[in-house]
């Protein structure tokens, strides 16, 4: 970091001069630029300008961006360095006249296999003196000790140790230049350079691109694309480095005009990939650039997208194959689509390409992990959908033919979802920007064909598009990507398109790990960068149209992969609940926001009704059949008050019904004999447990109050044999065993020791002195604590309980604990020997819940309302597939259509409430 922070310095001298006596000089008449003749043809990048001072101030006075990135520790210093240079150079006005206003050029050139080095070539006065140069230089850097020099091909080079900041700084003035670098190496190339002419200047490609630049931009950029390459794959990880991106060659040089606006930096111009070469980019060379109508077909919350025009496809890949050919890499890519082909004993080529038609891409949406194989997507047009299916079919059916089994077949909805078990075709034989296709999934929808790795991610997909409306919540109808209209051309041959914001986790998947650690510390600058575009189009003869374009939007608004979301009128207090549609058996959602409001939701969002409650609700929200006649009601309490409503949110004859005295708990139900003739208990101030009927009446007969303290437990009821039992404890562990007059049946004088905020179980044997409860203590003991006074208890953790369930981890039908604290989750045996371990980032807003699927395996997940994820865990574990997802509550899992798939609910910021397909 330091090392590139001096050359950023260094390289900033020069526009810092200029701009800083650019406000008391005229600007003269601009001379022909002859600053590239010192610019070695090994250049990766060259800046060349001839405004350097208007370049400095419009970005560091006007450029909203750079605002940003001062606020970072590196953008922060160089700006502060890049002012005190400029106050330096207002005392040094002698120097300043030799090279006030003049052509400059900049180049970035590879030094080693790890590193890259600048060279900064200036203009000087004619006829300037070299010793005027090297006395100012001295006085501008405050040279700690004499400049030393040495001859290099009849030219002396000067070297120079700052007393500003740290490393040499070698330069040399000839012909009217001052060539300055900080490696001594890249100085005498620059002096080969001018002294054998072998610049950029003599280089047809360079001279060809240079030709086309603009006359009114700020200055120019020059990419030599193979150099440039080599530079970037420095930042990249080891398995990405051999990935096609660096392996082969795209293009030749390109030049753009360069510009800087308030929010953005944009730049045109053009490309230069020849004809006979093996650039990739040549394959787009014979087909004319169509339209991207492939984004009605991804959601507005894509990060990353690859736009591939083949115009003809056929003729694409004609090109692209003699392109191989040229290249050496037409025999790999040949085997590559045989081996395929054998795998399905059919022609791959055929099947699997030929329909493709004039345009196709690749997209990722909005990762919640660094693990998101399950958000990349792949859509293909194609002229004949239907042709397309049945070459996919007959894929699909010759590999179940030779893999033995039934083919893949997914009803949903009007779709149907196939499977091609083919690796990673697209990825090797059409091209690298397929690699997140594995085994892909495809449905057919209007003219395109649809391919996910994961089946739940294209169900999700295929939801999403066909409820949405006239595009809307897809990328072609997204407002923030419409913005960018005037700078991304409608028609193009290749486009990669970044979301920054929602890109942070992609990036640093791509990046070395170092450079992803620091990535990953800057999340929320980069977040505050709308977008990245980089698109290209063919022109005419060797020239292809390039346009890049940066935009700065603070106003980032995470999206989710929800099947879909409900905005509500204020933020929601409550976990879901999944209630059941009596008329349909559909799943509903009823949620409780902060304004006390209740809402329920129907299974495709749509808001059935909403009312308003007289405070939170304390309990959990229930259904009964008060009436027999198997239609449900809705039960829950709040402190004041008992609420029972029917479906439609009407109160129930008798309801609501006021409690004499603030509730301890929420209500529970008793159904003794499964006959519906249902028992609501509910705990109050003053040790008091009520009984009530369906009809809101007191029982008669009931009469139970502890003298000690406040029941603080759900009042639940148990039987064991033909006994019941109602069990309870209150704020100082007493347990309570009632029978259905509220006397003691039981009598247990052992107390529990401090509970935890969590799920006690029972473990109920033939009879009741053997059976016990067990539960964990706020010091990370397990307890089982026996109704016969006898307790055991194991040491588990010395960390503070934030929550604890008791469940089948094993299925082997006895209980282990999964205890979760503020930087881990745990699973112990009731012996106290460890499961699992894993370490979470440090929070005391976890919370814990469990879940039994049908298979009955148990599943837990745990909400991070900080960081706003929601998790889901399996028995040994491990982070279930898909997960983490957008929320911020505790979340419900349910069948909600009763069609096989699970949905996941849970709510998030601003009010919205989110419904997710999961595996």
């Amino acid at each position: 970091m330091k090392k590139i922070l001096s050359v950023l310095i260094f390289l900033i001298v020069v526009a810092a001069a200029i701009y800083g006596f650019y406000r008391t000089f005229d600007r003269s008449v601009a001379a022909p630029s002859i600053a590239l003749k010192a610019i070695p043809q090994s250049a990766a990048l060259i800046i060349e300008t001839d405004e350097a001072g208007e370049l400095w101030r419009d970005l560091s006075q006007t450029n909203i961006m750079w605002e940003e990135l001062k606020e970072t520790d590196f953008y922060f210093k160089l700006d502060a360095a890049a002012h005190a240079i400029d106050s330096l150079l207002t005392r040094q006005k002698d120097f300043r006249k030799y090279i006030s206003d003049k052509p400059m050029a900049v180049s970035v050139h590879v030094s080693g296999a790890r590193d890259y080095n600048y060279l900064l070539s200036i203009q000087l006065e004619s006829e300037t003196e070299g010793d005027e140069i090297i006395k100012g230089l001295k006085a501008l850097f405050r040279a700690k000790d004499e400049i030393s020099k040495r001859t290099y091909d009849g030219v002396e080079i000067y070297s120079i140790i700052p007393g500003i900041f740290e490393s040499s700084i070698s330069f040399f003035v000839k012909d009217d230049l001052l060539v300055m670098s900080m490696a001594p190496i890249l100085v005498e190339e620059g002096v080969r350079a001018l002294q054998q002419d072998a610049s950029v200047l003599t280089n047809t490609g360079f001279l060809n691109v240079r030709k086309t630049r603009g006359r009114d931009s700020r200055g120019e950029v020059y990419i030599n694309y193979k150099q440039l390459k080599t530079i970037i794959g420095q930042y990249a990880s080891d398995e990405n480095k051999n990935k096609a991106f660096f392996t082969q060659p795209y293009a030749d040089w390109s030049a753009l005009d360069l510009n800087l606006k308030t929010n953005a930096v944009s730049l045109n111009g053009f490309v230069m990939s020849k004809d006979s070469s093996d650039a990739w980019l040549g394959a787009f060379r014979s087909g004319d650039a169509p339209r991207m109508n492939v984004l009605k077909f991804m959601p507005s919350n894509t990060a990353y997208f690859a736009f591939f025009g083949f115009g003809n496809f056929q003729k694409f890949r004609e090109r692209q194959l003699d392109i191989y050919a040229r290249s050496n890499r037409k025999y790999s890519i040949e085997s590559k689509r045989k081996e395929y082909s054998d795998l399905c004993d059919c022609d791959m080529n055929k099947l699997a390409l030929s329909w493709i038609g004039s345009q196709a891409a690749s997209f990722i949406v909005e990762p919640a992990s660094e693990n998101y194989t399950q958000n990349h997507f792949a859509v293909f047009e194609t002229d004949n959908p239907d042709k397309a299916w049945e070459s996919l079919l007959e894929i699909e059916k010759q590999r179940s033919e030779i893999l033995d089994k039934a083919a893949e077949v997914e009803t949903f909805g009007d779709f149907e979802i196939h499977k091609l078990e083919i690796g990673t075709f697209y990825g090797k034989v059409l091209s690298e920007g397929f690699d997140g296709l594995e085994d892909p999934y495809f449905v057919k929808m209007d003219n395109a064909i649809l391919m996910a790795s994961s089946l739940n991610a294209l169900r999700n997909l295929v939801q999403k598009l066909s409820e949405s409306e006239n595009g809307e919540n897809t990328l072609a109808a997204d407002k923030g990507f419409m913005d960018l209209g005037d700078q991304i051309s409608g028609n193009s041959h290749f486009v990669i398109y970044s979301s920054l914001s929602r890109s942070p986790l992609i990036y640093q998947n791509i990046l070395g790990e170092k450079y992803a650690k620091d990535l990953a510390g800057h999340t929320d600058l980069l977040r505050k960068f709308q977008a990245f575009v980089y698109q290209v189009s063919y022109y005419k003869k060797d020239l292809y149209y390039n346009n890049v374009y940066f935009k700065y939007n603070p106003e980032y608004k995470k999206e989710t992969n929800s099947l879909w979301e409900k905005q509500l009128k204020a933020n929601v207090r409550s976990k879901p609940y999944l209630l059941k549609n009596h008329y349909t058996n559909a799943l509903e959602i009823f949620v409780q926001d902060e304004n006390n409001r209740i809402y329920l939701i129907g299974n495709t969002g749509k808001l059935l009704w909403e009312m308003e409650v007289d405070g939170p609700i304390l309990s959990d929200v229930n259904q009964v059949d008060v009436y027999r006649n198997e239609k449900l009601q809705i039960l829950f309490s709040t402190e004041k008050t008992i609420y029972l409503l029917d479906r439609n949110g009407n109160n129930v004859e008798s309801y609501p019904i006021k409690l004499p005295s603030p509730a301890t708990n929420g209500i529970t139900i008793a159904d003794y004999d499964n006959s519906r003739d249902y028992r609501f208990f509910i705990a109050v101030e003053g040790g008091k447990i009520l009984s009530y009927d369906v009809n809101g009446k007191q029982i008669e007969g009931w009469d139970f109050k502890d003298t000690e303290g406040n029941i603080v437990s759900e009042v639940k009821h148990i039987r064991i044999k033909s006994k019941d039992y109602i069990f309870a404890f209150n704020d100082k562990g007493k347990i309570h065993l009632l029978n259905r007059q509220g006397e003691s049946r039981h009598n247990v004088e052992q107390k529990m020791t401090k509970p935890a905020s969590g799920q006690y179980q029972f473990d109920l044997k033939s009879k009741i002195d053997d059976s016990g409860v067990y539960y964990v203590d706020s010091d990370g003991h397990a307890y089982r604590q026996g109704f016969n006074d006898r307790f055991t208890k194991v040491k588990l953790t010395d960390q503070v309980i934030l929550d604890y369930d008791f469940v089948d981890l094993n299925k082997d039908g006895s209980l282990e604990s999964v205890i979760l604290t503020a930087n881990a989750v745990e699973g112990f045996s009731l012996k106290g020997d460890i499961i699992f371990n894993n370490s979470l980032e440090k929070s005391d807003n976890y919370s814990l819940q469990s879940f039994l699927f049908p298979d009955n395996v148990v599943r837990f997940g745990i909400t991070d309302p900080a960081n706003e994820k929601v998790t889901l865990y399996d028995s040994n574990g491990k982070v279930y597939s898909g997960f983490p997802l957008y929320g911020s509550q505790e979340f419900a899992i349910g069948d909600m259509n009763r069609d096989g798939y699970f949905n996941l609910i849970t709510a998030g910021k601003d009010g919205f409430v989110y419904a997710y397909a999961i595996e």
